[in-house]
This record gives C-alpha cells, sequence and structure tokens, in this order.
C-alpha cells in the first residue's frame, strides 16, 4: 500500500509540472515570429549600407561654405543677417548628420546655399548702391574745385571709368567690380587732395605777390626800380590770366616768379639802395624846375609871371649850406621845420603835409620849398619822407607847366577868313592842327563863354602844343 501511495503522489507531483509549463507553439506561430525578427535586422542592414555607398562629399560641403563666404565679402553681415546666420546654422546642422543621415545633411546643405544666395543678391544691391553714392559724391566734390577745367584728361578719364563700373556692378563678378570701385575711390580722393592743394598754393602766392607789390608801391620802390616793379606787375597779370584760363600750372610759374622779384625788391640787401632812388627822383624833379623857370607863365587870375632861368647848382648848394648851420648850432636831426617861413609840416600816418598859403605863392615856389624840404631829409637819411616831398613836387611843377603861354595871340578881322578857334589852332606857329582848338578854348575859359563867339583885338592865351605820342601808342 505505501509503494502504492508513493507512486501515486509521483504522478500527482508530476502532474502538476506538466500544468504549469507553457504550452507549446503552433507551427505557424514559430514562423511568424522568425520572419518578424529577420526583416528587423534586414532593414537596419540596408540602410547602413546606403549611407556607405551615398556619404556626403566634401565638395558639397564646399558649396555651401563657397555660398556663404560670398556673402560675406559683400558684407550681408551688414546688409543681410539674418539670411547669413540662418545659412550658417543650416550649414552646421548638415555637417552634424552628413555621417548617419546624408539625404538629411544635403537638405540642410541646400537650404543653406539657398539662404546665402539671398544675402549675397540682397547685400549686392544695398553695397552697389553704397559704391556709386560714394563716387558720385566724389564726383561732386571735384567738380567744386572745377577739377573738370584746371584737369579735364584725368577728369574724364575717371568719369569715364564710374560709367564702366557702374555696368560691371550687374555683372556676375562682383567681387572685381568691388575692388575696383575701391581702387577708384581712392584714385578719386588722391587726385581731388593734389588738386586741391595746388590750386590753395597757387591762390596763397596771388596773395603774397598782391601784399609784396602793395608794400613796394608804399616804400615808392618804384622810384628805383620802375622796370623791375613793372615786371612784377607783368608776372603777377600774367598769373591771373592764367588762372582764369585755368592753366594752373603757368599760373603757378607766373606767380611764383613775381613773388621771388618782388621778394628781392623788398630786401634792402638784395635791391638797389632807396637813397638811389631819392638821388634819381631828385634829379628829375631838378630838371623840371629849371626847365619851369624859364616858362612864361599866365596865372587863373590873369597874372604874368615871367621867365626866371634858375641855377640849379646854387640852389642845392644854398639848400646845403642851410644844412651845415643848422648842424654847428646843434639842432635837432630829426626837426624837419624851418623858422622864418609861412610853411609848415605835419606828419600823419607816414604821410606828409605840407601846409601854406597857396593862394599867396605860386605853384613853382611851393615846388621849391617842396625840393628844399626834400633835400634836407635825404640829407638825414630820411629817403621815404624825400620821395614823398619830391613827388608832392613833381605834381606842383607840372600844374605850373599846364598854365604855361606859348604865346599870345590876338583875334585879328580878316574878311575873307575870319579868325575861329579852330582857325587859329591851325596856324603853324600856333598849334599847327584846327583839332587842338579846345586846348585854346579851355586856356582861356574865363575869356571866351561861348567857343564860337570871339572878338577882333581878344587877346588869346596860346599854350604850349602837347608832345607827340610814340609810334607804337
Amino acid at each position: 500500500m505505501k509503494k502504492i501511495a508513493a507512486l501515486l503522489n509521483i504522478l500527482v507531483i508530476a502532474g502538476l509540472f506538466y500544468a504549469c509549463a507553457t504550452p507549446p507553439e503552433t507551427p505557424g506561430d514559430n514562423g511568424s515570429s522568425t520572419e518578424n525578427t529577420s526583416n528587423l535586422g534586414t532593414s537596419n542592414n540596408t540602410e547602413n549600407v546606403d549611407a556607405l555607398k551615398n556619404p556626403v562629399s566634401d565638395e558639397e560641403v564646399s558649396l555651401a561654405k563657397n555660398a556663404i563666404a560670398r556673402a560675406e565679402e559683400v558684407d550681408a553681415a551688414t546688409y543681410d543677417p539674418v539670411n547669413l546666420e540662418a545659412a550658417k546654422v543650416e550649414l552646421v546642422s548638415a555637417e552634424g548628420v552628413k555621417d548617419t543621415d546624408p539625404d538629411k545633411a544635403r537638405g540642410y546643405l541646400a537650404s543653406s546655399i539657398e539662404k546665402a544666395d539671398k544675402a549675397f543678391e540682397t547685400s549686392k544691391v544695398a553695397l552697389t548702391e553704397k559704391y556709386l553714392k560714394v563716387l558720385y559724391q566724389n564726383d561732386e566734390k571735384l567738380l567744386e574745385i572745377e577739377a573738370d577745367l584746371f584737369e579735364p584728361d584725368s577728369y574724364n578719364s575717371i568719369k569715364a571709368a564710374i560709367v564702366d563700373l557702374k555696368d560691371e556692378f550687374e555683372s556676375d563678378d562682383f567681387t572685381s567690380a568691388k575692388n575696383k570701385a575701391d581702387s577708384l575711390i581712392d584714385q578719386m580722393s588722391r587726385f581731388y587732395d593734389g588738386l586741391n592743394e595746388k590750386i590753395i598754393w597757387v591762390r596763397i602766392l596771388k596773395e603774397d605777390v598782391e601784399k609784396n607789390i602793395q608794400t613796394a608801391e608804399e616804400k615808392s620802390v618804384y622810384l628805383w626800380a620802375a622796370d623791375d616793379l613793372d615786371q612784377v606787375n607783368k608776372l603777377y597779370f600774367d598769373g591771373i590770366e592764367a588762372l582764369s584760363a585755368y592753366k594752373l600750372s603757368k599760373a603757378e610759374e607766373n606767380f611764383g616768379s613775381a613773388k621771388e622779384l618782388s621778394l628781392s625788391l623788398l630786401n634792402p640787401k638784395l635791391s638797389t639802395r632807396p637813397s638811389e632812388a631819392t638821388k634819381n627822383l631828385k634829379e628829375k624833379v631838378l630838371k623840371m624846375l629849371k626847365d619851369a623857370s624859364m616858362l612864361t607863365v599866365i596865372t587863373e587870375d590873369g597874372d604874368v609871371i615871367e621867365p626866371d632861368p634858375i641855377d640849379i647848382d646854387a640852389f642845392v648848394d644854398s639848400i646845403r649850406n642851410e644844412i651845415e648851420s643848422e648842424q654847428k648850432q646843434d639842432q635837432s636831426d630829426t626837426d624837419s621845420d624851418t623858422e622864418g617861413d609861412n610853411t609848415s609840416m605835419i606828419f600823419l600816418d607816414d604821410e606828409v603835409y605840407v601846409l601854406g598859403d597857396v593862394e599867396s605863392e605860386s605853384l613853382y615856389q611851393q615846388a621849391k620849398e617842396l625840393i628844399r624840404l626834400a633835400i634836407i631829409e635825404e640829407n638825414k637819411g630820411n629817403y621815404e619822407y624825400a620821395n614823398d616831398y619830391l613827388t608832392q613836387a613833381e605834381g606842383y611843377l607840372i600844374a605850373y607847366q599846364a598854365l604855361a603861354v606859348n604865346n599870345i595871340y590876338t583875334v585879328r578881322l580878316i574878311p575873307d577868313r575870319r579868325d575861329c578857334l579852330w582857325r587859329i589852332a591851325e596856324y603853324p606857329n600856333i598849334l599847327d592842327d584846327p583839332y587842338l582848338w579846345p586846348l585854346i578854348w579851355r586856356r582861356n575859359r574865363k575869356a571866351i563863354q561861348n567857343p564860337n563867339l570871339i572878338y577882333p583885338g581878344q587877346k588869346l592865351v596860346i599854350p604850349p602844343k602837347p608832345e607827340p605820342l610814340p609810334e607804337n601808342e
């Protein structure tokens, strides 16, 4: 019994184990599971194989990099930063998946190129406008200094280059156009600076010459260097003419020469000494005084001044004796006034004014007094004051000579040829020219109210016949 009970227990336990075991799969189920596992492995293996067979090349990546670089060359960071940054992000994304997902990487690269090209085109338009604006502004600056007139060849060359650049900016080689624009802007800047500097320099030379000429006239340089001063003026006006004709180099040459010569006239070490100028002017005025002393003069009031020839040497010696006498009496070397006459002298603003009774003294006597004062100033070394006195004396003598009388003509009664100013002027011993009749009329205005009405017996003052003009005038 015990054996039977043990056997039954063994059977019961075995039954329990069997009941808990997983039921066996059906043949169909076993086949399906095997097939699915096999398909999953096959798919992953295929994708990996495709990636290895068609990887993203370096050339493809370079296309995107080059597109970005091209956009950066036209300052896309300034003119279209949004598209430029987006292109860079797409490039980074492409580089991140190119080894695992070529197709996705190529999508990123295509998008990067598209955005970079858009940034390039936008920036190209903006940069073209900027360059053209700068070029046109520089052109306006050149026109302001008249570069088209001073340097027409250089200006026209630049103008043509601007037109060519405008067309080149629209071409595909924008980088080349940009480089040429940079070079042209630099060329225009250097051209403007050089020309403007030269124009300013020429104008400075012109102003310097004008100041030197004015100073030379104030110092009476013409008295001892008249020819040189005339040459300075000629060079100056030649420079003005050249500048007006936009010949800048010629103007610079003329003004430069005029300045150099004018400076030499103002430099005592290089110019003739002022004492020689005073000496030359004194000799000229003394000769005029001698000639005037031999004239017969009728004043406006009708007073007749008979000729009274002067001994110039004795006149000058008397003045020198006066100077020596004053020096012996230790009178002031700087006092140019003299006692015992009704003429006095004052100095105002470096000009000399002579005060005297002009009505009571003849022009001739006034001239003698001025010459005397001039010789005194010359002896003291005051050449500028001496020249002023001599110049005034010259003016008095010219006025005195205008009162000179050639002769006195008495109007005659001639039945067949009645006297008139025209016929009187025509006489060979009068003026020998009928067209000079106004000279007789002006000299006798107080006696002749109407030049058509003169009467027999009327005495007319005949002025000297004017000197003929040189043939070249």
